[in-house]
């Protein structure tokens, strides 16, 4: 950005992506710091020459209340849908429990210590996986901690980190994936759970809303650890062709949500355009 501005960088513009991380519980994380850099910028005006790349109206307004007048053009993420897997019945349909997975990585922001918590509360037979690379020991401490107090109901695993082509085909394999972070700017992997049929159980701090009404999971505010926990106990109750259904019903839906219009010729504008 500086050597744009000195005019020393062969470019037209600067499109600058923040993807969520000027929100409040972004800036959170690394406090001092950030709140320096966004100072220093702020007093400079450094980027003020650069053209703001938002995804959603939420950070939009984020965007503008940090500084102030700028030129933004807001296109919403590209999910890569092009390819579905079909789901498949699976061998272990039968067995009496329910198949959740947590995948992201496991740092503060990911929030996998409330899994934790809203499991403690669930009666039914659970087997709960998780995978994704630990970049936070502390967190991941703290789950250790958590995971010696779950009743027997429940079952956990770590399975370690997952190849980015693995990814759809290891979702395929469960019934719920339970992502409670605290902040998405859009949320990939709750679009590869979704695209091979696997519901999903989030927060509201994501793009992904109202997925309840669209046949696609839930998302509940953080406060109401009551209704994640409702969910996992009548989830448990459905019997496996009634899963197996459901995630036909969500993959069909998913299609539907994830279409977008004109959405390639937006990004090609957003680079391309004057």
């Amino acid at each position: 950005v500086i050597l744009f501005r000195l005019k020393l960088l062969n470019c037209n513009k600067i499109v600058l992506a923040p993807r969520g991380e000027l929100f409040p519980v972004s800036l959170s994380f690394g406090k001092i710091k950030k709140q320096v850099f966004l100072s220093i910028s702020k007093f400079f005006n450094l980027h003020g020459d650069v053209i703001w790349h938002s995804t959603n109206i939420k950070e939009s307004e984020t965007i503008i209340n940090l500084f102030k007048n700028v030129e933004l053009k807001m296109v919403e993420v590209l999910a890569n849908n092009e390819s579905y897997l079909i789901p498949k019945k699976s061998k272990n349909s039968e067995n009496n429990f329910l198949r959740i997975i947590y995948l992201s990585r496991i740092s503060k922001d990911k929030n996998l210590p409330y899994t934790f918590k809203t499991l403690m509360k669930v009666r039914s037979k659970v087997q709960f996986h998780i995978y994704g690379p630990i970049e936070d020991n502390y967190i991941w401490n703290e789950c250790l901690d958590k995971m010696k107090k779950l009743p027997k109901n429940i079952t956990f695993k770590y399975m370690g980190g997952v190849k980015k082509e693995d990814v759809r085909k290891t979702f395929s394999k469960y019934d719920l994936f339970f992502f409670p972070t605290y902040n998405e700017n859009y949320g990939h992997v709750i679009n590869e759970s979704l695209s091979v049929g696997t519901s999903v159980l989030i927060s509201n701090n994501t793009p992904w809303r109202g997925l309840d009404s669209n046949g696609l999971g839930w998302d509940f505010s953080l406060e109401e650890n009551d209704l994640f926990v409702d969910v996992i106990e009548d989830f448990s109750k459905l019997s496996s062709d009634d899963k197996y259904q459901k995630r036909k019903d969500v993959l069909k839906n998913y299609k539907v949500y994830t279409k977008k219009e004109n959405l390639i010729n937006d990004y090609i504008e957003l680079f391309n355009g004057e």
